[in-house]
């Protein structure tokens, strides 16, 4: 039996909204406030899903320019936009926290 890509398996635009749907509950999961702590940990993946985030955007426009499943596509860009969005406050808000507190760690540590 002959194999087939998988965008033939697929309606045009549901691979991209399942991988939006993943980066933005990663996201969300991320930066999610779970307790009176700060997180420096997390920035490094957080700006991973945001490279992420902006090329589903990318590949969302690109798709919606074939004119493809529309609607879908752009719940994908929306998905895609609140991932980028959550990440990139959170790498925002928290980037010169860490920052201060890494170099204050390296005082003590000499």
């Amino acid at each position: 039996m002959p194999t087939r890509p998988i965008t033939r398996l697929l309606p045009p635009g549901v691979a991209l909204f399942g991988l939006a749907t993943l980066v933005a509950a990663a996201s969300l999961s991320l930066a999610w406030p779970s307790a009176n702590a700060i997180y420096c940990d997390r920035l490094a993946p957080l700006g991973v899903l945001a490279a992420l985030a902006a090329t589903l955007i990318a590949l969302s426009f690109r798709a919606l320019a074939a004119r493809r499943n529309q609607s879908l596509l752009a719940a994908t860009l929306l998905l895609a936009a609140v991932s980028l969005f959550v990440s990139a406050r959170f790498i925002a808000r928290y980037h010169g926290v860490c920052t201060t507190v890494q170099q204050q760690l390296r005082h003590i540590r000499q």
